[in-house]
């Protein structure tokens, strides 16, 4: 059976917000970094932001598009897009089998390294993920250079994850 990574057993809060140009304009205003768009005459950008396990698509997270750019206005709503994918329902082991919106099923708590681990489910989620990436791409014509995927918790997860199977498919 396949082993994942063992930062993917995190039983901490995980938020991501990497893989892409766009992760420099979240740097402090007070570091100097500007962030300046490519040469290509389009600097719309996209991020992704996947919830957490028992969490939905419309909650906390949801007001990230108002939230981010009034702390950093180049993250601004005119420039970029803010995607919000829904996790299936699915029966948690370690809860009973209770249903619950979660990107994969969790079977041991504490999670440690000798978890076990719902690879099938990570792998799905991973596969929901880049169609979500190559959706935006197809159809509103942003490039996957240009989209920032995050998460928090199981969706903080996945996104490293996706981050981590993409740069290996790159090398």
């Amino acid at each position: 059976m396949m082993k994942l990574p063992a930062w993917t057993r995190l039983p901490v809060v995980v938020c991501l917000l990497a893989a892409s140009g766009l992760a420099s304009a979240f740097q402090s205003h007070d570091a100097g970094n500007r962030w300046t768009p490519p040469s290509s005459g389009d600097d719309r950008g996209a991020v992704v932001f996947l919830h957490g396990m028992g969490d939905t698509a419309n909650g906390g997270w949801a007001t990230l598009d108002h939230m981010l750019p009034s702390i950093c206005p180049r993250l601004s709503t005119d420039k970029i897009e803010y995607i919000f994918p829904q996790a299936p329902v699915k029966g948690i082991t370690l809860n009973g089998g209770e249903l619950v919106p979660a990107w994969f099923d969790l079977f041991d708590f504490p999670v440690d390294s000798t978890s076990r681990d719902d690879v099938i489910g990570q792998l799905n989620a991973v596969c929901m993920l880049e169609d979500t990436v190559k959706s935006i791409e197809q159809e509103r014509g942003i490039p996957a250079s240009r989209i920032v995927v995050g998460g928090f918790a199981q969706g903080g997860a996945v996104a490293m994850l996706a981050s981590y199977f993409r740069k290996e498919r790159k090398q």
